[in-house]
Order: C-alpha cells, then sequence, then structure tokens
C-alpha cells in the first residue's frame, strides 16, 4: 500500500488554489484587462487552455494530468506501510514495563516458599504480582532496578522469615526503603508478611502493621482489604499513562521516519 497522499495533496491544493486565485482576481477586471488576464493565464499554464482550471469536464482532465506528473516527479516518495512499520517498531517497540499490583520481596533462600505464595494470592485475590527475583532482567543487577521495580508496583509485600535478616539484599531494601522518606510515598506502600509468630522482627519493620501468615484468620480478613478497589486502580492507571506517552514518542518518530525517507 502507497502512503504519498499528504504530498500530493498539498502540492495539488497549492497549485490549483494559486492558479484561481490568479484567475478570480484576474477576472474581476472588465474589457481588454480580460484578454490581458486571459493570455497572462494561458502563459501560467504554459498551455493553449486558458481555462483548464474552471469548473467543466476540463478541469478533471487537468486534475489528472496534474497528479501523474507529480508522482512522475515523487517517484521516490512512494512508502510502503509495512516497511514503515517494521522501521518504527524496531526502532521503539510498542510495549510499556508490565505493571504490578504488588512484589514480594524475599531473601533468595526463601524464593520458593514466597513464590507459592505469590501465585496463590494472585489466583486467590486476582491480584498481578512477582517475586523480586523475577523482576531482575538477564544482564541486571538488583540495586540498578530497585527503583523501577519501586515505582512499577502498587504494594510491595516483605516475605519476613528467620532468613531474612541475613539477606544483604533485603537488610539494604528494606534500610533504604523504609528509613529515607521518598516521594512516592514508598514506605506507605510496605506491607510485611511474617511466615511465624516467633519469627525475629528487623528493626526497620518494628513500628509497621504487619500481617502473620501463621494466622489464617487474621491474614484473610485483613490482606483483602489492602487491595480494595481504588489500590486495583493505581496499576491501570499507571499502565494508561506509559501507554500514552509511548504513543506520543511513537508518532514523534514515525514522523521523522517518513520525513527521511521522503527526503524532506
Amino acid at each position: 500500500m502507497a502512503v504519498n497522499g499528504s504530498i500530493l495533496k498539498k502540492s495539488l491544493l497549492s497549485h490549483i488554489s494559486e492558479m484561481l486565485q490568479k484567475t478570480f482576481k484576474k477576472f474581476q477586471k472588465s474589457g481588454t484587462e480580460c484578454d490581458k488576464a486571459s493570455q497572462n493565464l494561458e502563459d501560467d499554464f504554459d498551455t493553449c487552455n486558458t481555462y483548464a482550471t474552471w469548473p467543466s469536464s476540463k478541469l478533471r482532465t487537468t486534475i489528472e494530468d496534474m497528479i501523474k506528473e507529480i508522482l512522475k516527479e515523487n517517484s521516490k516518495a512512494v512508502l510502503n506501510v509495512i516497511d514503515v512499520e517494521s522501521e518504527l517498531n524496531n526502532e521503539i517497540p510498542a510495549d510499556v514495563e508490565e505493571q504490578l499490583d504488588f512484589c514480594m520481596i524475599c531473601s533468595q533462600e526463601d524464593q520458593i516458599e514466597a513464590t507459592e505464595l505469590q501465585k496463590s494470592l494472585c489466583s486467590q485475590y486476582d491480584l498481578v504480582g512477582k517475586v523480586l527475583w523475577e523482576c531482575i532482567p538477564l544482564g541486571r543487577d538488583l540495586f540498578s532496578v530497585l527503583e523501577d521495580i519501586i515505582k512499577n508496583s502498587s504494594r510491595l509485600l516483605f516475605y519476613i522469615s528467620e532468613r531474612f535478616d541475613d539477606s544483604d539484599a533485603c537488610a539494604y531494601i528494606a534500610r533504604n526503603l523504609l528509613m529515607e522518606q521518598d516521594k512516592d510515598g514508598a514506605n506507605r506502600k510496605v506491607i510485611p508478611l511474617v511466615t511465624q509468630f516467633e519469627t525475629p522482627i528487623p528493626e526497620t519493620f518494628q513500628l509497621i502493621d504487619k500481617l502473620y501468615l501463621s494466622s489464617n484468620l487474621q491474614f484473610q480478613f485483613r490482606f483483602p482489604a489492602l487491595f480494595t478497589t481504588e489500590v486495583k486502580l493505581e496499576k491501570v492507571l499507571r499502565t494508561e499513562r506509559l501507554k500514552k506517552k509511548l504513543d506520543n514518542e511513537r508518532k514523534s518518530i514515525l514522523q521523522t521516519i517518513i520525513q527521511k525517507k521522503l527526503g524532506i
């Protein structure tokens, strides 16, 4: 499918408008001036048909001839939609970062148990969540992606077992996330999930309300209240904002690609 409509339309309308303006201005005059105007118009068109752009069957012929000429002059400007789309997607893919209802932070030693809990919570409460170690792309380390993980998650669930304090990564996250007030209010997004009542609680979590996994009644009563419709909507709104931002970026790049191919 060829894309040359904008150039064709612009060139065609500009030329016709210019000719009509000249024609109407000249033919507002009378007598011999009208004859002169006809001669001037004939010179402008380089044709013996002075009235070629006047409304008649001749107008259609003139337009058709102009289209052919424009297409001939701009043959290199004919684009293939599939090629343009492919180049655009290579330049900037139409994907946004996945947004989560929660990210579960745990020690690597607790990853298996935390993953089982994460899957259960997602299934039971219709949530989108991941364990921390799933969110780290190949070739990246935890600390380089931590800010994005926090930004892309509505809530941060800390899986706290007796092994939590032994994890340097968990200690770093807890210390930096909870001891420092951040603009996104990350400390207000924190929900500690403690495996047992006797599990040692890290100092940074002492003053934060906790849920105990060993108490099914407490957990089943309180956990759903942490993920209300309003909280779930946060993920949707973040996703839509990212899509809108990406769409604007893709439009700008698409325009650049087309202009480059047209030699503009």
